[in-house]
């Protein structure tokens, strides 16, 4: 698998960077898709419409494993990796499907929409992507910055912290600023929120457009990621905000955008994989604890699953720039060893 990826190196390196310039955020990626889409008919694998994400199968009967890629970007573009994970299941899927006889089960594809929003992957659950029930499933993330490149890194455990993403409106009552006695200051409740809650990150305070104007309304957009306690940091939420409005005598509305559960693989199987990947002579090493979150936690919650960082970086300038960030730099030969990366776990995992 690893040999005949290096093969495809420059395939590879064409999907990602296809993908990567015809960047699409959000549920709806209608040329990320259509690209994926006909690729894969090239190789002979026949494409399904899975929600707004797209699923195929490779080899026949049980067990199942489902692969799973996103392939959404942000809104600064491409700066999180996506386009190379659909690049690397891309050439993975032609891997796998020119050994196809050798396969012991089933091969699924997930190639799916909206991670950053959080939204994807229970978008293609609902559509039936884990109908039938896979027995297991295996997602990679690429990692940009100084670490050494080519290295698979996991957590024990919990991996990846839930995330509750919110737009909370405070509502009051406007009028002239001389006058401020006479109105319901919508500011005021939202610094007091704001200071209440220090868990929370905030990102977007909006209110007003005039100095002298008291606004009728103030928004805060924000997020809280945790790894226990999710509950009962939203209970704070709740009680914090609805304290603030009714201190002033304003109301409040709380808009729950978007979440995912904290990410908790399994560890037999992700140590099974573990060894997979240190047959294609990876370093593989545990200890991740990442403050992100990440929506393949839904497929996590419901069968037996493994994640892996796969590092991509350089150890020069570079290197500097991390995920999200609009300068940051992928080291392209990564992407074959991500390919045969999930082919080769494949084959292993249907097999034994």
């Amino acid at each position: 698998m690893k040999q005949r990826a290096l093969q495809l190196k420059e395939e590879t390196i064409r999907h990602r960077r296809y993908i990567h310039e015809c960047a699409e955020v959000g549920l709806k990626l209608p040329k990320t898709m259509a690209y994926i889409k006909e690729e894969l008919k090239i190789c002979g694998i026949e494409p399904k419409l899975c929600g707004n994400g797209i699923c195929a199968e490779i080899g026949r009967g049980e067990p199942v494993l489902l692969l799973r890629a996103d392939a959404d970007a942000l809104p600064n573009g491409h700066t999180c990796g996506h386009d190379c994970h659909a690049a690397m299941l891309l050439t993975a899927a032609k891997l796998l499907k020119e050994d196809e006889q050798k396969l012991h089960g089933t091969v699924r594809l997930m190639f799916q929409p909206a991670e950053e929003t959080l939204e994807g992957a229970k978008n293609m659950i609902d559509h039936g992507i884990l109908a039938p029930t896979p027995q297991a499933a295996l997602a990679f993330h690429t990692a940009a910055g100084k670490l050494r490149p080519g290295m698979a890194l996991y957590g024990s455990g919990i991996m990846m912290r839930s995330a509750d993403c919110v737009t909370i409106t405070f509502r009051g009552k406007g009028g002239h600023g001389a006058y401020a006695d006479r109105t319901c200051d919508p500011i005021k409740m939202a610094v007091e929120a704001y200071q209440a809650l220090p868990e929370f990150s905030f990102g977007v305070f909006h209110a007003g457009e005039t100095g002298n104007v008291i606004p009728d309304t103030a928004v805060l957009k924000g997020s809280v990621r945790t790894e226990r306690g999710r509950e009962k940091m939203l209970d704070k939420l709740e009680r914090v905000v609805h304290q603030a409005a009714k201190r002033y005598g304003g109301s409040v509305e709380i808009n729950h955008t978007a979440g995912a559960p904290a990410l908790e693989c399994d560890q037999k199987l992700t140590v099974f994989f573990a060894g997979c990947l240190k047959e294609l002579n990876l370093i593989v090493k545990d200890g991740v604890r990442a403050k992100a979150s990440e929506d393949f936690a839904y497929i996590a919650r419901e069968i037996p699953s493994a994640y892996f960082y796969l590092t991509c970086g350089f150890s020069d300038g570079r290197g500097a720039h991390l995920a999200h960030d609009p300068l940051v730099q992928i080291d392209e030969d990564v992407l074959p060893i991500g390919a045969a990366a999930y082919a080769h776990c494949a084959q292993r995992y249907l097999k034994k």
